[in-house]
C-alpha cells in the first residue's frame, strides 16, 4: 500500500471514529432526555379526592353491567374527570361522549367540568372538584313511572329537570349529606362543601342529651366539621334537612332548625343566575323547556317545604 494510500486509510478511520464518538454521545444525550422527559411523565402526579384513594383507575374505558342512561355531552378543562363503575369499584379517566350507567359516581378534578345528558332529556352540569352519584334511575313513559335518586357528596353542579307531571308515578331526589332536594321539574343548583363551625345551640342540645338515655334523638351535625348544602332556585322544590341522626326527623320543613343543620335555600333570582351562570356558564347546558316553561307542578305533587323559603 502506498503512502498516500495509508494516508487515506488512516484519515478513514479518524473519520470514522469521530464520527462513531459523535453518535455515541448523540445517542447518550437522546437517551437522558428520553428518561428524563419518561421520569417526569410517570412521576407526574394527580391528586386525587379521599374518596379514590385506594381505587384502582385506568386509562382505559370500563364497561358496566347496569343500566345504560347516558353519556357525558361536553367535558372541558385541562383536568380529568374520572367514573367508578359499580359493582367493580373500578375507575377511568373519562372521555367525552362515553356513556354512564346507572350506579356510576363522578368525579371532577381540578380544572374540570362536564355536562351529563340522560336519555331521558334530564341533564347536569358538573363543576371542578365536584362528587356525584346516579344512584337510581329508572323511566317507563309507557308505564307511566320514573325514578331518579342522585347523590352529592361535595362541589357544585346546576340540574336541568324535565317536567314530570305526565308521569302518574314520578320521583326525582337529590340526596347530600344534610338535606334531602325533590323536584318536579325545574332548573336548580347546588353547593355541597364542609364549613368549620363553633359549637352552637344544637350541639349543646347534643352533649346535653348525652348525659341521658336518649341519645337516639340527638339532633344536630357535627359542628366541628359540618356539611352545608346551598340550594339555588327561582321554583318551588321540596326540601328536607338530613340530620346526621336520621331518627330526628322532625327537623324536617323547620327554617330555623334547617339553618342551624346546613342546609340553606337562596331565591333571589340574581343569586340563582350568578350561581347557575357560574356554574354552566359556556357549556351550553340546559333544556330551555326546564328551566324556563313557567308550568306548575302537577297536582299531588308536594308542597315547597318551608325550609325553602329565601334566606
Amino acid at each position: 500500500m502506498t503512502f498516500q494510500g495509508l494516508l487515506m486509510c488512516e484519515k478513514g478511520k479518524s473519520l470514522f471514529r469521530a464520527i462513531m464518538e459523535k453518535g455515541i454521545l448523540c445517542t447518550i444525550f437522546l437517551s437522558i432526555v428520553l428518561l428524563f422527559a419518561f421520569t417526569s411523565y410517570a412521576t407526574e402526579t394527580i391528586e386525587l379526592p379521599d374518596e379514590l384513594k385506594g381505587i384502582q383507575i385506568t386509562d382505559e374505558f370500563i364497561k358496566s353491567p347496569n343500566d345504560r342512561v347516558g353519556i357525558i355531552s361536553v367535558l372541558k378543562g385541562d383536568g380529568k374527570l374520572i367514573v367508578v363503575r359499580e359493582p367493580s369499584n373500578k375507575g377511568f379517566y373519562a372521555d367525552e361522549n362515553d356513556s354512564v350507567y346507572e350506579h356510576d359516581r363522578l368525579y371532577t378534578l381540578s380544572d374540570c367540568k362536564c355536562r351529563i345528558t340522560f336519555f331521558d332529556n334530564d341533564e347536569i352540569v358538573m363543576a371542578a372538584n365536584s362528587h356525584l352519584e346516579i344512584k337510581e334511575m329508572q323511566s317507563k313513559l309507557f308505564r307511566g313511572v320514573k325514578r331518579t335518586i342522585f347523590g352529592m357528596s361535595k362541589g357544585k353542579a346546576v340540574f336541568y329537570i324535565k317536567k314530570i307531571f305526565h308521569f302518574r308515578n314520578a320521583k326525582v331526589q337529590l340526596d347530600t349529606p344534610n338535606a334531602v332536594i325533590g323536584v318536579r321539574g325545574t332548573t336548580f343548583g347546588v353547593e355541597v362543601k364542609k364549613t368549620k363551625k363553633g359549637r352552637g345551640r344544637a350541639d349543646m342540645l347534643n352533649r346535653m342529651i348525652a348525659s341521658t338515655s336518649l341519645q337516639q334523638f340527638a339532633i344536630g351535625p357535627d359542628t366541628t366539621n359540618s356539611i352545608e348544602t346551598n340550594v339555588f332556585t327561582k321554583d318551588p322544590v321540596d326540601c328536607h334537612c338530613k340530620p346526621t341522626n336520621q331518627d330526628a326527623a322532625l327537623l324536617d320543613n323547620d327554617v330555623a332548625s334547617c339553618t342551624s343543620a346546613g342546609l340553606n335555600v337562596t331565591n333571589d333570582p340574581e343569586a340563582v343566575a350568578g350561581f347557575i351562570g357560574g356554574v354552566a356558564g359556556g357549556m351550553d347546558a340546559g333544556p330551555g323547556a326546564a328551566a324556563d316553561s313557567g308550568a306548575s307542578p302537577a297536582a299531588g305533587a308536594a308542597p315547597s317545604g318551608a325550609s325553602c323559603s329565601s334566606h
